[in-house]
């Protein structure tokens, strides 16, 4: 059975961005958790005013984790990218920004690019949370689901999170995609014919990270393996299971 995650308070609320939250509290098979205020997730933080990001230092954000591409953070930075406080890092999983232009993108297909050529990304942002000082690592991309969505996926599951829990984890960017919404749909310009593929883009239902999960255990014999394949050691992984894990 998966856990109600829905309206619990791993959400952080803050004026610039609208999908922040904690991954901590997640209940593992061997019954340990997912440690609090260790490993956050969210969507582009280029536009946190000063308050917010007083909220996220004093929640105990120390590093980050940008997968954006060149184009994105050039043109929309990242507060903290200079910061004397916060450990910033520039890990983009896409070498070259798909173009989704025409509309014939697919978010499986997109999901299942990234686990076959984009590993030196994936591997790189799971070895930088695994070596974070102390504090909370977060890890964003500008929507804050589809690329942090798959390096949030291999993560937890690499550390024993159930995989109906990391389904539903993914899922609760429906709601912060309400916001989004009027954004990217508000522009006069758009053709009629791409509202349907954009609604299509801003969704997160759990059937594309099933299908993500189906995908790597058909081709890679599982996500443990699959890191293994990419890189990942035995003692990356000892040291990101003790970084994100409370045992009991």
């Amino acid at each position: 059975m998966t856990q109600n995650l829905i309206n619990d308070s791993r959400w952080i609320v803050l004026e610039g961005a609208f999908n922040v939250r904690d991954a901590g509290g997640y209940s593992l098979a061997d019954g340990a958790v997912t440690r609090s205020k260790a490993l956050l997730r969210a969507d582009s933080l280029h536009k946190l005013t000063p308050p917010d990001q007083e909220i996220l230092m004093s929640y105990g954000l120390r590093s980050i984790v940008d997968l954006r591409h060149e184009s994105e953070f050039t043109v929309s930075p990242n507060v903290f990218a200079q910061s004397d406080k916060v450990g910033y890092h520039s890990i983009p999983i896409f070498e070259v920004q798909p173009d989704a232009s025409n509309g014939s993108a697919d978010l499986a297909v997109i999901y299942r690019h990234m686990i076959d050529k984009c590993q030196t990304g994936l591997l790189k942002a799971l070895q930088t949370i695994a070596n974070a000082p102390e504090g909370a690592v977060l890890v964003h991309c500008t929507a804050g689901k589809d690329r942090t969505g798959v390096v949030m996926a291999l993560t937890l599951e690499a550390i024993g999170v159930p995989r109906e829990t990391i389904i539903e984890d993914y899922t609760l960017t429906t709601q912060a995609m309400k916001k989004l919404r009027p954004q990217r749909l508000g522009n006069a310009d758009i053709k009629h014919e791409m509202v349907a593929y954009i609604e299509k883009m801003l969704g997160s239902e759990p059937e594309l990270m099933a299908d993500l999960h189906d995908y790597i255990d058909e081709q890679y014999g599982g996500t443990n393996a699959y890191l293994a394949q990419i890189g990942f050691s035995s003692s990356d992984h000892d040291r990101l299971y003790e970084r994100l894990v409370q045992t009991q």
